[in-house]
């Protein structure tokens, strides 16, 4: 009796202990929160979690039966018509990636803005369509002026010349 008990108590403990982490899901709602109220460094954490930390949809427990293998290296460019059919793992690494450039471009942390934009930009989404434009000014920020006119002028190619953003691209 007394056996069971104790393996009964050491059961609860470890469901306990597995049920206090928190998933992907999550750390990226407590991201999105902290980005809408300006906490841009607490949104950076959350999301640098994601992404780095588990954050790979690869590894993501929330769909124990989704298949996918890893062939390790950077993420795999992402077509605009694949986007449409993603697993949700993968738009949460999505978001969180290009949110994360977000963060980084607010925080004026520009090489770390630049490395996720760059990472960003291989995962086109319509949420993100002004990444490129983002991604300009962070390189315009680092004084890499012909490099930024050519995502300027990429940019420019993309979007509707109605829209805000093209006119803000050719003031650049």
């Amino acid at each position: 009796m007394m056996k069971r008990l104790m393996i009964l108590v050491a059961g609860m403990g470890l469901l306990g202990y597995s049920a206090s982490g928190q998933s992907k899901k999550e750390l990226i709602e407590y991201a999105d929160q902290a980005y809408e109220k300006g906490n841009f460094a607490s949104s950076a954490y959350f999301y640098h979690q994601v992404v780095t930390g588990g954050g790979d949809p690869r590894f993501d427990a929330t769909y124990p039966y989704e298949v996918s293998s890893w062939s390790g290296g950077a993420p795999k460019k992402i077509d605009s018509t694949e986007s449409e059919s993603l697993s949700p793992s993968q738009m949460r690494y999505q978001h969180a990636t290009h949110m994360l450039a977000n963060s980084y471009r607010e925080l004026r942390d520009y090489d770390n803005a630049k490395l996720w934009y760059e990472a960003a930009l291989q995962m086109p989404d319509e949420e993100f369509e002004y990444a490129r434009y983002w991604y300009a000014t962070v390189l315009i920020s680092l004084e890499q002026y012909s490099k930024a006119q050519n995502e300027i002028e990429t940019f420019m190619t993309e979007i509707d010349e109605d829209d805000e953003f093209y006119q803000l691209a050719q003031n650049q």
